[in-house]
């Protein structure tokens, strides 16, 4: 409220209310005498309008009036919070104790009797105005410290609801995150997770809540968890020593059901707590792993691309020249068993060429009718050398009926099983038992099992007598990349290879194992026709011609010998160690030659060009293409270039003899 000032000291405005008009002069004359202002009002009515337009700072307020007294004009100003701190001092001529305890009751705080004396009203006066002052400048002070107070708890309140805002979107991006994250204490208890932390790991937001120990569920393996934990510390020891990051680490963490995920885990220090976001890696891990095998294995096809064109060409000369000493060398003469040896050892090095080939040379997948018999005789060749001693192999080939099919592929099958067969009793040895049979389902057979469709099929077993497959993992055997065996011994691909040719032969594979019993594997190849036994062709039924044969090849030795086998079995040849030279005779005179043999990989000229060029000059010259290997050379760009067949060195005689025999026949006029 504001204080009006005046004279001598005092300040302050005074509404006087009395009906006569005597006593009101006279208050009024006194007061204005010590310096008040003063505003007369002669009833209650008056001095409740003069109130309302302008409070005063006291009043001097007549007990006894007409139409309103002064109680009633007290209990109205206290009942108004604009007015009710006024204070209000009662004035009578009565000296009745009771008027005074009314007076007080509703709210007076003195009573003044008349006729009364101009020091005790001035004392009373000037005592009430300073209390009530007081009591402004309290309400004052308080309304300033409760405002100062209000605006401080608004502002409190703001940095909290900012604070909170703050706390939900960092909250809201943890949740989003596409990483799982937690943040923990130094306790190591989990304060926050996301949804992908609970996705990564299988447990709903209340287990892992509730986890107290989550080390031990994530880390259950003591030794391990000891580890994490002390590499944790030092990463975190490391940072806050160097001022630094704290380092991502990597860790295998254990997921509900027990399958473990390779981790990579950063750690961000907040203050008291930290946060922890893990990135799964496995996946990536598993691709790396893979590509580190397929670099390996496409470091083993270079080398063996790299040392199986000369190897085979050291090949082709140990066994053609032992198979011409053969010729010359009486049966039953010691020599010549000796002989025998050495040609049969010279075969078995082609075919672990072929094999070291089979990573290097990628099949074109062609099939044609194949008899599985005579792959299963090679294989088993391969497999005795490899397999330990204390492993037994039996077979029993009873069928030599033909399936469509790459022969490499078969191959593969074979080897696949086989090889899982000997690793299942590498320890403690065993049988292999192999076998190949034909058998035909009916109608009746095959709508009981949907995989096999009515008709002849070749039954190839394998069989073992080792430690058997668990039955929890018969169902995923045949998964990419599943296996049993330790890291680096095995990429798991084996039986799902096996699988899928067998599956896109439209056949099918079923297997049955007991624990400590061993396992036998079943694959069955739709069969397309019945074979007679293959008939091993003599010297004298070896097909034979007297054409003039033109043959090329950079390595003398094979040159002589193969210009030999084909001069024994009548033909005359020609032959020379460069490309350029045999090009040079081929211009001089076309018609001469009826064929032209050449090798693929010559120095300055190969083979491809040179045949190209050969049929440039006479489009009608059948041309044999021979190779120890290249990638360069396939059956489609022979066929483009027009070439009549490619033969794979070491070539064996009798093979040379029908690959000629064919190629001239072939290119012969027909005559009607």
């Amino acid at each position: 409220m504001k204080q009006v000032k005046s004279g001598n000291g005092a300040s302050g405005e005074i509404l006087i209310v009395d009906d006569t008009p005597q006593s009101l002069k006279l208050l009024k004359d006194l007061l204005q005498e010590a310096g008040y202002g003063v505003r007369p009002a002669s009833s209650g009515e008056v001095a409740l309008r003069s109130i309302q337009a302008k409070p005063p700072e006291l009043i001097l307020l007549d007990v006894r009036m007409p139409d309103m007294d002064g109680y009633t004009v007290c209990e109205q100003l206290k009942a108004d919070d604009r007015t009710r701190l006024i204070p209000v001092i009662f004035i009578s001529a009565l000296h009745d104790e009771h008027a005074k305890v009314k007076g007080f009751e509703v709210g007076g705080v003195d009573f003044i009797t008349k006729p009364f004396q101009r020091h005790e009203v001035l004392s009373r006066v000037r005592t009430h105005l300073t209390l009530y002052r007081m009591v402004q400048n309290l309400e004052g002070l308080v309304a300033e410290r409760t405002a100062e107070l209000t605006a401080r708890i608004k502002h409190q309140k703001q940095i909290e609801a900012e604070l909170r805002q703050s706390e939900n979107r960092f909250r809201t991006m943890i949740e989003k995150s596409p990483l799982p994250t937690i943040i923990t204490d130094s306790a190591h208890t989990i304060h926050f997770h996301n949804a992908k932390f609970a996705e990564l790991f299988g447990y709903t937001s209340q287990q892992i809540d509730t986890a107290a120990k989550w080390w031990q569920t994530y880390f259950p393996d003591a030794i391990y968890r000891k580890q994490v934990q002390t590499k944790r510390t030092a990463a975190i020891a490391k940072a806050a020593r160097d001022q630094s990051e704290i380092d991502m680490l990597e860790w295998d963490v254990t997921i509900k059901g027990g399958n473990v995920r390779h981790c990579e885990v950063y750690t961000v220090p907040l203050d008291e707590y930290l946060l922890v976001i893990i990135n799964d890696i496995t996946k990536r891990k598993q691709m790396e792993a893979e590509l580190r095998q397929a670099q390996k294995m496409e470091a083993v096809g270079v080398l063996a691309g790299g040392i199986a064109h000369d190897f085979n060409n050291i090949l082709a000369a140990i066994i053609g020249n032992t198979e011409l000493a053969i010729e010359d060398v009486p049966a039953g003469v010691p020599v010549n068993d000796l002989l025998q040896e050495t040609l049969m050892a010279g075969k078995r090095a082609r075919d672990l060429v072929k094999q070291i080939l089979a990573y290097a040379r990628p099949s074109d997948k062609a099939v044609f009718p194949v008899p599985i018999s005579s792959i299963l005789n090679e294989a088993i060749k391969l497999l005795r050398p490899t397999i330990p001693t204390s492993i037994e192999i039996r077979y029993n080939i009873d069928s030599n009926a033909l399936v469509m099919a790459d022969p490499s592929m078969l191959h593969q099958i074979i080897m696949n099983l086989c090889t899982n067969a000997y690793h299942a009793m590498e320890e403690s040895g065993g049988v292999l038992q192999i076998s190949l049979a034909e058998v035909t389902f009916n109608e009746t057979f095959t709508a009981n099992h949907q995989q096999i469709k009515p008709g002849d099929y070749l039954k190839l077993t394998i069989t073992d007598t080792g430690v058997g497959i668990p039955v929890e993992i018969q169902s995923t055997i045949f998964d990419p990349f599943f296996t049993t065996k330790e890291p680096h011994q095995g990429t798991g691909m084996g039986l799902a290879v096996v699988y899928g040719i067998v599956k896109n032969y439209g056949g099918a594979i079923a297997m049955a194992s007991e624990p400590g019993q061993g396992a036998q594997f079943t694959v069955y190849l739709p069969m397309i026709l019945r074979k007679d036994a293959p008939i091993k062709l003599n010297d004298t039924q070896l097909p034979r011609g007297s054409e003039h044969i033109l043959l090329v090849d950079d390595e003398r030795p094979i040159a002589k010998l193969q210009q030999q086998i084909l001069q024994r079995l009548g033909y005359t040849v020609e032959s020379c160690t460069s490309s350029a030279e045999a090009l040079t005779r081929f211009e001089s005179n076309p018609q001469t030659f009826d064929l032209v043999i050449t090798d693929m990989t010559m120095p300055q000229m190969t083979g491809d060009v040179l045949a190209r060029k050969l049929i440039s000059i006479r489009a009608d010259i059948p041309v044999i293409l021979c190779t120890g290997y290249s990638s360069r050379i396939s059956e489609e760009k022979i066929t483009q270039i027009g070439i009549k067949a490619l033969a794979r060195k070491p070539i064996e005689r009798h093979e040379l003899a029908q690959t000629v025999r064919k190629a001239l026949d072939e290119g012969k006029p027909h005559h009607y």
